[in-house]
């Protein structure tokens, strides 16, 4: 190759040198200027689908904690529901009597204890006390009873039962808790 004014020629290595550099500076501006700023595109896009999936997490986790707090008060609203704003001792006894008259059972005790206790039980602020019954009638008629006792209109518990077998017929001995709404007094 003969230039105006300069004169050198080059050789065929020198060609081919030449060649192959003006190839690998092609490249490298390739590399630099094409590839090299979507692998940093890549990565950056990476971090952001993690933090995504975090922040996916731990929505998920506080949905979960909403999710059961609904739930807890629900369950409190229902339980309202059944609870008396007060013992109403005349209205339960009643209802056991009614009960009791349903099945063919006779309420031989019927025992209340004084002592309240206050506690909170799904979220609601109620007040507890226990009553022991000691009921008489044939198997089929206690099991009915223990059956409806627990669709009472109010909230009521077993806390533990004894069934006994005597020459009357059965005797089933019941320790009730029943709950209800502190009094606003």
């Amino acid at each position: 190759m003969k230039l105006p004014g300069l004169s050198f020629t080059l050789t065929e290595r020198e060609k081919k040198l030449i060649k192959l550099a003006a190839v690998l500076l092609v490249f490298t501006l390739a590399y630099y200027y094409g590839i090299e700023p979507l692998q940093v595109k890549k990565a950056l896009r990476e971090q952001e689908l993690l933090l995504l999936q975090q922040q996916k997490q731990q929505l998920q986790a506080q949905a979960a904690v909403v999710q059961k707090s609904l739930a807890l008060e629900q369950q409190g609203r229902e339980l309202e529901k059944r609870l008396p704003s007060s013992l109403a001792q005349a209205d339960l006894l009643g209802q056991l009597r009614q009960l009791a008259q349903e099945h063919q059972v006779t309420l031989e005790l019927v025992r209340l204890n004084s002592q309240q206790e206050e506690q909170t039980v799904a979220g609601v602020k109620v007040k507890s006390v226990q009553m022991a019954l000691a009921l008489s009638g044939s198997r089929q008629a206690l099991r009915d009873f223990l059956a409806d006792l627990e669709k009472l209109p109010r909230a009521v518990r077993v806390q533990a039962g004894e069934l006994s077998t005597s020459e009357q017929g059965q005797r089933l001995d019941l320790n009730l808790v029943i709950y209800f709404l502190p009094s606003e007094v």
